[in-house]
């Protein structure tokens, strides 16, 4: 056991986990240049505590009481010489007082050789795995929960938002004024998981944003050097007068992209002390790459805020607390939601759905629904006056979010289903044709491929019109 025996209890579980995040985040700042010099967070506990590990616990304890207390306090404190060298970290992670695991001889050990590897290089997007590797697989299974690979999230923030940032960025390379105005856009941008892990969304979606942040600046000092022929920290001494006015747009090199702009909702305690930790290990490496490159940088200390990441079941928090919206307001909410089928799910999952759906009694009816629908428009008793397409959704969507926003859940899912149904219609070009002529071969009929490719032109040719006719219906109903 590597730690005293009333440690290993439930009760002990969230100062544990905090204890683990602060631990992890002086192990980086030491081999980070965030402390100073190199190892001093590791080998003060060496030098100070007993080896028998009696007052390792103490020594921990006021070290992380240091770094709470800002420099002009210090003397007051009667804070111990060599805890005053520690930096003042501030931004929450050392606020609290938590209390610190007592040793074993073996555990005080343990935490001198895992300070002694390098921690320079850590990934603050591995922390999910990692997450999942500890966690026990009853435990992980019973949440839902499952690690994003970064390939997958990119798959996901790509098509929300960062592509059409990055064609935004491209069309405006050459115009100081759309690129400015792109840098102010990337400071307001808000990003929301409402089940965010270890914060894995969150920490991909910021260094992608602050890696566009760089590549818009860079830009933006090559065509004050190609308006100038000056370099940029040359501009600084010529007078303003001798400086032609493109010289004089010269970008403020600092990050707009704060902490403060992402959002996330996690149920499980440590999950989600290791989001709030990774957002500042991704904020201090951004930072670093952001002076590599242009020379200059936010200093990392004091850490700012980590996010709004609050601790709760998605399920039953305001999400506009936690996120709040203005009217203009740019918000992006992704992640990978937990699933659990309905067999399951726990008692306690099933009453968070009903609550969800609190009002709809019949969502579970949801796919009836649907093929009900469906019925209806076959039988003649929808018109064509009735139905809507993209346009005409825009304003149903529009329509339910004045009315009743909770409803959204609801339209969502059942366009959804609708969509996924209508794919599987037994129809020329849709998937559940195309189904049909596997059928058939599978029964060894054989079909000539060129009548195949005819009739799924002819389908493709009535669904172009189907759409044509109802978003005309959609364009006549706005006037």
């Amino acid at each position: 056991m590597l730690f005293r025996s009333d440690w290993a209890t439930e009760e002990r579980r969230q100062d544990m986990n905090h204890f683990m995040a602060r631990l992890i985040f002086c192990f980086f700042a030491e081999d980070t240049e965030i402390f100073q010099p190199s190892g001093i967070f590791t080998q003060t506990i060496e030098q100070m505590s007993e080896r028998d590990s009696s007052n390792t616990h103490e020594v921990i304890s006021t070290l992380f009481h240091a770094m709470n207390v800002d420099f002009s306090e210090r003397e007051s404190t009667k804070l111990p010489v060599w805890a005053r060298k520690f930096p003042y970290v501030n931004g929450g992670l050392f606020q609290h007082k938590h209390k610190t695991p007592t040793f074993t001889r073996r555990s005080r050990q343990a935490i001198i050789d895992a300070g002694e590897l390098d921690w320079s290089a850590i990934n603050p997007d591995i922390f999910g795995s990692m997450i999942q590797a500890v966690i026990t697989p009853e435990h992980r299974g019973g949440l839902g929960m499952h690690y994003t690979s970064v390939p997958n999230i990119m798959k996901v923030i790509e098509p929300l938002f960062l592509n059409e940032l990055n064609e935004e960025f491209e069309s405006g390379k050459y115009e100081p004024k759309r690129l400015n105005k792109l840098l102010e856009r990337l400071g307001k941008i808000k990003i929301f998981d409402p089940a965010c892990g270890s914060g894995n969304f969150l920490i991909i979606a910021y260094k992608e944003l602050r890696f566009l942040e760089i590549k818009i600046l860079l830009q933006l000092q090559e065509l004050q050097k190609a308006a100038t022929g000056f370099e940029p920290y040359q501009l600084e001494l010529i007078p303003k007068a001798q400086l032609t006015l493109a010289a004089q747009y010269q970008p403020t090199l600092f990050s707009r992209i704060e902490l403060a702009q992402f959002f996330g909702i996690e149920l499980d305690d440590f999950a989600h002390e290791i989001a709030i930790l990774s957002l500042w290990l991704a904020q201090h490496q951004m930072n670093q790459k952001f002076k590599q490159v242009l020379g200059e940088s936010t200093p990392t200390l004091p850490l700012q805020a980590g996010g709004n990441i609050v601790h709760g079941n998605a399920t039953r928090v305001d999400w506009e607390k936690v996120c709040p919206k203005k009217e203009y307001d740019e918000i992006y909410i992704l992640g990978n939601p937990p699933y659990l089928g309905g067999k399951g799910q726990s008692k306690e999952q099933k009453a968070d759905m009903d609550l969800v759906f609190k009002g709809f009694k019949n969502y579970k009816e949801l796919f009836k629904s649907v093929i009900q629908g469906f019925k209806m428009l076959v039988s003649g008793q929808v018109k064509a006056d009735d139905m809507a397409g993209p346009i005409g959704l825009v304003k149903v969507v529009d329509d339910v979010k004045q009315n009743n926003s909770g409803f959204l859940i609801w339209l969502t899912a059942l366009l959804s289903i609708n969509v996924g149904i209508f794919n599987l219609l037994p129809f020329p070009a849709l998937d559940g044709g195309r189904i049909i002529f596997v059928i058939l071969e599978m029964f060894g009929i054989k079909v000539n491929k060129k009548l195949e490719e005819k009739v799924h032109f002819v389908g493709i040719i009535i669904l172009v019109g189907l759409f044509v006719l109802i978003t005309g219906n959609d364009i006549k109903k706005l006037f």
